[in-house]
């Protein structure tokens, strides 16, 4: 096992690395196996009693109001219709965020957890402005966050881009040793779907879980301090359903990449919440900011895009859209 990994909560075996050798166009990856081996396998919590495991019949995705959720009839559910631009999300923050999350008012994009914002930042990696994320305020839940209806019967893609500053070893709580970056629900509502998350951990490395799993898959890339990186996760629904991070640098280049199983298809505190949320719900002991960039949700891995204030890609640095 790698030096890099975790002692207590890597997994045991090999997992599929591969380095880039090329552009693609749209969702082609041209790659160049390094060792690829058997996918990963992380453990999902305890199947609730009388919870079905048998794959449903394909359908396309809808978006009703989750059972039990708290917030009645009113809720503000993005999808599952792509948008004009071919995602179910896409956005540079370059538009208010604000409200909370299953009923923003309409001026805001997306509603909120915590004290987090769309500010001008000189840094922005596309436009004007970015998504700003507090973390160490007392607030144990922070981000970004919209219902988006995934479909239950295909995979679907996960793109952010993340800043993150250096992290004292004071701020760290001992008791939480990494924090979230991004949950992922694949879920349509109808069926179970327990999140998938993005960690990262004090070494900077990052990670592929189940939500509050004990079992994940890090890489060996280090996320750099006060620089961009980009996230592409794909999220899947079911038993032993493929889920893989693919990770950028600041010069949208692939740098590391995992690939893993796991059972999503499990209910969870949330029950089928269609939570997509940029941010996370792990704070740290002093105040530290966060931002994020160029968000996007859809039925193609499309690497590293930049996006403009309407929502539609532009070109990148390294071309890799169009």
């Amino acid at each position: 096992m790698d030096s890099h990994r975790s002692t207590e909560h890597a997994l045991t075996s090999g997992v599929a690395r591969l380095i880039a050798v090329g552009v693609a166009a749209l969702s082609a990856l041209s790659l160049l196996a390094c060792g690829a081996k058997s996918p990963e396998r992380i453990q999902s919590p305890e199947r609730p009693e009388g919870a079905s495991s048998t794959a449903r019949a394909s359908r396309p995705p809808t978006s009703p109001r989750p059972e039990g959720d708290p917030h009645g009839s009113n809720l503000v559910i993005h999808g599952p219709q792509l948008n004009t631009n071919g995602f179910l999300i896409s956005s540079s923050f370059e538009h208010p965020v604000c409200g909370p999350y299953y009923r923003p008012p309409p001026e805001c994009e997306f509603g909120i957890e915590g004290e987090v914002s769309a500010v001008p930042f000189d840094a922005a990696r596309t436009g004007k402005q970015a998504l700003r994320i507090e973390r160490g305020n007392d607030e144990q839940h922070m981000g970004a966050l919209t219902l988006v209806a995934l479909p239950a019967d295909a995979p679907s893609y996960w793109g952010v881009a993340h800043r993150i500053p250096a992290i004292p070893t004071a701020a760290w709580n001992p008791a939480h040793p990494y924090l979230e970056i991004a949950q992922m629900s694949p879920t349509d509502g109808e069926v179970s779907g327990w999140p998938m998350e993005i960690r990262l951990y004090e070494d900077r490395t990052l990670g592929l879980a189940l939500w509050d799993s004990g079992d994940v898959e890090r890489t060996i890339y280090k996320v750099p301090e006060n620089e961009w990186f980009y996230t592409v996760a794909e999220v899947a629904n079911g038993d032993d359903a493929t889920q893989q991070l693919w990770v950028y640098n600041a010069q949208d280049k692939l740098v590391d990449h995992l690939e893993v199983t796991a059972d999503t298809r499990v209910d969870w505190v949330h029950e089928r919440r269609m939570g997509q949320k940029v941010g996370g719900n792990t704070a740290t002991l002093e105040p530290l900011t966060f931002y994020a960039d160029d968000w996007y949700i859809g039925p193609e891995n499309l690497g590293p895009l930049h996006f403009d204030e309407t929502g539609a890609p532009t070109q990148p640095a390294r071309g890799w859209f169009r």
